[in-house]
């Protein structure tokens, strides 16, 4: 059965290989595998959502982080500041 780090593993490899939306459509299948995504899961979205210049996705991964009680780390910060940053929304 797939868990966090499967799908986690599988997110990171779809965002090396620049493609944010099916990486972001492993979100349903961690739903129907009962797996809830982490810190590292949403860190991972953002920063490919960042380099795809899709900065409303990003922006939407992270509010979804801070919905669902995760601490948001440097990393996430920084990510989404990105994010915003290439889609000229600062």
């Amino acid at each position: 059965n797939p868990n966090i780090f499967t799908f986690n593993a599988s997110i990171t490899a779809l965002q090396r290989g620049q493609q944010p939306a099916l990486a972001a459509s492993l979100l349903d299948d961690m739903r129907v595998a009962v797996v809830a995504p982490d810190v590292v899961t949403r860190s991972t979205l953002i920063t490919g959502c960042a380099r795809a210049q899709r900065w409303e996705e990003a922006v939407h991964h992270f509010a979804e982080l801070r919905l669902q009680h995760l601490r948001a780390d440097v990393v996430v910060f920084n990510a989404t500041i990105n994010a915003c940053e290439r889609g000229a929304q600062w």
